[in-house]
């Protein structure tokens, strides 16, 4: 069974709500920084007094779908539930309910094949905005009711067990945190009185150091350790994606197995990482070589962690902070016995397996989604339940079609 498509302007028209708000009203502000690309989740609802709404926005309410033209690879689209103002980078699209669930239209412009088709119709380079003569004749597939209502049960309780993984990652990261505070209390307080020793006394601080031009160096068998190398969730660095020469690494800085190396600058700074390999660092990362026999590399790796913001607020540069190996050397750090040190490692440890069994995990379910989303557009999700219902959706297409040639006449 072919499904019927309609396009996007007849069966979701950009219909803006026609609620009134009281200018002293506090409402919903919904700007594109609250929604997470991908996912359509808010990630923060922004309340103000609905005087304080800028030109360039317009009223939504629950019966919208929400669809950003600005940089539509970013694939952020929401179902509002509750009413509120909106940034005009947004798209109201209100979904004629005797034809089309609301939800479907949500799914289905989360879908590779919309986000796929999108990317090829926008026009800018630095901000591509979608084409939106385009978008409005896209043509979408339309099955019956109630095979959209069932395409639409079966992609809710994956997307629920995707966001139900996804939380369970953010509770799990935030046990380390608690954890050292629980043992050692505020590392910038120290309300357990711990002895106090400088970064500097307990290890060696140096800076890397990049031969120039690097394109002349890179090929050779010295592991070359960047910045995104280490971008794993977890706390240590064992590959990397590039090599230099020999030469080349004569002229960096060599770190052995077991330092711990932190990015000194820009976006990036504060961020640490331990090596479980050998390698050459450029100058934008810091190493804490030699470690003392007192400290944990494991426990230094979680102070920093938990220091990183303190560490951007000293370190000078203006808006792109710049950690010296100077302000390294100088920062306090809190040394409890080593044998608590110890057990903290240890539970360390076994909350990263923890959580890299979580992360494998929540990658298959994205997976799995991301194989539901595709087949729900294509008929396989569905197919042997539609078979099985056949009768009952020939009769609702028929129906159907007599409403969209209807909506056609009016348009």
């Amino acid at each position: 069974m072919k499904w019927p498509t309609a396009k996007l302007r007849q069966v979701a028209p950009p219909e803006r709500s026609v609620r009134d708000f009281a200018p002293d009203e506090v409402v919903w502000h919904l700007n594109l920084d609250q929604i997470e690309s991908q996912t359509g989740r808010i990630l923060e609802k922004k309340r103000a007094v609905f005087s304080e709404a800028g030109t360039s926005t317009f009223a939504f309410d629950e019966g919208h779908v929400l669809y950003s033209k600005l940089r539509p690879y970013l694939n952020k689209v929401v179902r509002p539930d509750e009413p509120g103002i909106a940034t005009s980078e947004l798209v109201p699209l209100r979904p004629l309910p005797e034809v089309l669930n609301a939800d479907f239209l949500k799914f289905y412009l989360r879908s590779d094949r919309f986000v796929g088709f999108a990317n090829q119709v926008v026009a800018g380079a630095k901000m591509p905005r979608m084409i939106m003569d385009k978008f409005w004749q896209h043509e979408i597939p339309l099955p019956a009711k109630h095979e959209q209502n069932r395409i639409v049960e079966l992609l809710e309780q994956g997307d629920l067990l995707l966001r139900q993984r996804t939380e369970a990652g953010e509770v799990s990261d935030q046990i380390l945190p608690s954890l050292f505070h629980k043992m050692f209390g505020d590392p910038l307080t120290n309300p357990k009185k711990w002895r106090i020793k400088t970064i500097g006394e307990l290890c060696e601080v140096s800076r890397g150091a990049s031969p120039r031009p690097i394109t002349d160096y890179m090929g050779g068998s010295v592991p070359w350790i960047k910045i995104g190398d280490g971008s794993s969730s977890g706390p240590y660095l064992s590959s990397t994606a590039e090599f230099v020469t020999e030469e080349g690494a004569a002229k960096s800085v060599f770190v052995p197995p077991g330092s711990l190396i932190v990015a000194n600058s820009g976006v990036s700074c504060g961020f640490a990482r331990i090596l479980k390999i050998g390698g050459c660092i450029h100058d934008g990362w810091l190493a804490l070589l030699n470690i003392c026999k007192d400290l944990e590399p494991l426990y230094l790796l979680a102070f920093i962690n938990l220091m990183t913001l303190e560490l951007r607020r000293r370190a000078p540069g203006g808006t792109q902070p710049n950690l010296n190996t100077a302000l390294m050397k100088s920062v306090k750090l809190p040394l409890p016995p080593l044998t608590l040190q110890e057990n903290f490692s240890k539970k360390f440890a076994e909350l990263f397996t923890l959580r890299t069994q979580q992360q494998d995990a929540a990658n298959s379910i994205e997976s799995l989604f991301a194989t539901m989303l595709h087949r729900a557009f294509t008929g396989e999700l569905t197919a042997k339940w539609r078979e099985a219902h056949l009768k009952e959706l020939l009769v609702e297409m028929e129906h159907q079609a007599k409403l969209l040639r209807t909506a056609a006449e009016t348009n």
